[in-house]
């Protein structure tokens, strides 16, 4: 995700319209960990303003992919 999706145009385009991106290390943030509850990591989740779970999705997503279900995350 680090080398392909997130640097992709696609994918940053609308992460600098809507989001504002957290990575975490859910190995090392404990914390993080029990508040998000993976079931595997890598995981990507969308909150909305108020800290609330939109989706998620687990493992590596394509950037187009990717691109699309933020976008698809913001009409929820």
């Amino acid at each position: 995700m680090e080398r392909v999706t997130f640097p992709s145009e696609a994918v940053q385009a609308v992460m600098r319209q809507s989001y504002v991106r957290r990575l975490l290390d859910l190995d090392k943030d404990r914390s993080s960990s029990e508040l998000f509850k993976p079931e595997a990591i890598p995981v990507s989740i969308v909150l909305d303003a108020s800290g609330r779970e939109v989706d998620r999705k687990v493992g590596f997503i394509a950037p187009d992919e990717f691109a699309a279900w933020l976008r698809e995350c913001l009409s929820h």
